[in-house]
């Protein structure tokens, strides 16, 4: 009976002990170059070991396994001891602390990031090579945290925490350590602060020449005082460098970027500034969303391609300018005159040079080529520029190519009548360029523009600042806009008259010479033009029109029709009414008040 009790007892109490998971029934799986197993208390993992070749890497805080998403809290201490491929880490706040010797001996990191909602950091970064760290707020414990650092040159703490024994051993580099906590303790203690100092800097002689940085009243810079410290400088809450930091930021365009990493930065931007709207806040919040606002402004990604040209704003978000192009080489190349509502308005330095397309067609709402901006495209044929150009500048060297290319493809170029300065040595080299078309009567020229140009022809305005350029320069000059249609009028009439005089075959000789000379080569200026009317007119009997009549010198106008006339003679009439006459002009056949080549054809047909 007493054995049946004692089993009926024993079956009971193991009947209500709960049964534990052995280490054998934890699940661990493998995962984007992590391996991550169970912890003992379920639905949580850690990371036990890193397989992957990433130098830079973000811990994750959470892992999606079989359907589920578990949050990830910890990672084992030999999961990254010893991996010397590693140069960046980034711990999220989601791990309350920093294990013991997590990344040990990791000898070429260099940048950690902790994350606000750590609490503890042991002896996590022993030899490695960071160089600058900054503890989050949270943190409130370290312990041999940056044991043998010895590129380690700047620690920020942002809250008050306790600086243990060894935490700086070995830091021989260190050079600054800011405090922004108003109450760190100094191996527990808040008085009597120099016993313990030699121990959190044990095997670096000369920490006392380490720059304290801490607020006036704190015990930091207490400590550093009492210390002996030989620097020591104190903090104030500078509201001015959040402040750029926030104008930085609003100075990025929204529309150059992708809306999820703007949004990050928008974000930052609204905490910062209610950080701004506190009367006095703190050297420690303003550290903190300053860094906020930076790490967002690095975190941005762009997304400003568009119709094959790489862009960004400016003018404080107004205007558009091009910056690159996706493809070096092409066929035909558009850029769209507006991008996202805006205009484009710039071709950026340096934005298209080496880029070789046949043609690239320029929009109307450009005013500004910058430097070297199309420079080395040798194998660009054509610029074309719309017919309401609103181009004002094209800066030096915009078009230029270097001097060894023998290959230049670009013949000839039209430049706007909106121009108003080109810079120096805008299309030197250019050395198969033999019409250049000025539309404009007073660009400013700049220094050697068409260095190296010896075929080249400026065709420009009689007058004008580009065949002032052309004649200081020894370019061949061209005049633009001279209408030929008088003298091919008076060619084809002179050459159907009979018979011709010596004078006449002259005259229509010289003046086809001339049109032949003009449309083939560009040769020929507007007063060698009237000098070929004159000529073909003298030799065809045609007088010009006097422009202006004032009195006759011969014989007045013959009345043809008279208006008013006496219907008796009066001998002595005390008034006569004044005659009216209309004047017919001598040689006006068809009557438009003018005498001109229409009425020479009038006349020959009616003798024909």
């Amino acid at each position: 009976m007493s054995c049946l009790l004692i089993f009926a007892m024993l079956f009971c109490i193991f009947s209500i002990i709960p049964v534990t998971a052995s280490a054998a029934d934890l699940r661990t799986f493998d995962k984007d170059g992590y391996t991550f197993t169970e912890l003992s208390a379920g639905n949580k993992f850690k990371i036990t070991a890193y397989n992957g070749s990433a130098t830079e890497i973000i811990i994750p805080d959470e892992v999606e396994y079989e359907g589920t998403t578990y949050p990830v809290t910890a990672f084992a201490a030999t999961a990254f001891s010893g991996n010397t491929v590693i140069t960046s880490v980034e711990i999220p706040g989601s791990f309350s602390s920093v294990t013991s010797k997590g990344f040990q001996n990791c000898s070429n990191l260099t940048n950690v990031t902790l994350n606000e909602g750590l609490k503890t950091i042991y002896s996590a970064f022993e030899g490695t090579a960071v160089k600058e760290i900054t503890v989050p707020e949270s943190v409130t414990t370290l312990q041999s945290t940056f044991l043998n650092c010895t590129s380690l040159n700047t620690v920020s703490f942002l809250g008050n925490v306790d600086i243990s024994m060894f935490t700086f051993s070995g830091c021989t580099g260190l050079k600054d350590i800011y405090f922004y906590g108003m109450n760190n303790t100094f191996c527990g203690a808040t008085t009597n602060l120099t016993a313990a100092t030699p121990n959190i800097f044990t095997n670096v002689a000369d920490y006392k020449n380490i720059k304290i940085h801490a607020y006036k009243d704190s015990i930091a810079y207490k400590w550093a005082t009492e210390n002996k410290f030989t620097s020591i400088e104190e903090i104030t809450a500078d509201k001015s460098v959040l402040e750029k930091a926030v104008s930085d930021a609003k100075a990025k365009s929204e529309i150059m970027y992708t809306a999820d990493s703007y949004k990050t930065l928008a974000d930052a931007i609204e905490n910062a500034e209610g950080i701004l709207k506190q009367e006095s806040p703190s050297a420690s919040d303003i550290l903190k969303y300053t860094n906020e606002l930076n790490d967002a402004m690095n975190s941005l990604v762009l997304d400003n391609t568009t119709d094959g040209v790489i862009w960004q704003t400016i003018d404080e978000g107004k205007a558009i300018e091009i910056i690159g192009v996706e493809n070096l080489v092409g066929g035909e190349l558009t850029i769209p005159s507006e991008i996202k509502d805006l205009p484009v308005t710039s071709i950026g330095e340096n934005s298209i040079t080496g880029v070789n397309y046949q043609n690239i067609i320029i929009p109307d709402s450009v005013t500004i080529i910058k430097k070297n901006a199309f420079s080395n495209s040798a194998l660009l044929k054509k610029i074309t520029f719309g017919e309401d150009s609103q181009l004002e500048t094209i800066e030096n060297n915009a078009f230029a190519v270097i001097a060894s290319v023998t290959y230049d493809n670009m013949s000839e170029i039209s430049l706007p009548a909106s121009l108003k300065s080109i810079g120096g040595k805008a299309f030197a080299n250019r050395g198969n360029l033999t019409k250049v078309i000025v539309n404009s009567k007073d660009v400013v020229f700049g220094n050697n523009v068409f260095e190296g140009n010896e075929k080249l022809t400026i065709v420009g305005y009689e007058n004008s600042t580009a065949q002032a350029y052309a004649d200081a320069n020894g370019h061949r000059f061209s005049y633009l806009g001279m209408d030929l249609t008088e003298l091919k009028e008076l060619i084809t009439q002179a050459e159907a008259m009979s018979p011709q005089t010596d004078a006449l075959k002259t005259a229509i000789r010289e003046a086809n010479k001339f049109v032949a000379q003009y449309e083939v080569n560009g040769m020929g200026s507007p007063s060698d033009l009237a000098n070929c009317i004159k000529a073909l007119k003298e030799a065809m009997g045609i007088q010009d029109e006097p422009t202006t009549q004032t009195e006759p010198t011969t014989a007045p106008p013959v009345p043809t029709t008279v208006v008013t006339e006496p219907t008796t003679a009066s001998t002595e009439p005390t008034s006569s009414p004044e005659p009216v006459y209309e004047t017919v002009l001598l040689g006006d056949a068809d009557g438009n008040g003018i005498v001109n080549i229409k009425d020479v054809t009038y006349i020959q047909l009616y003798l024909a």
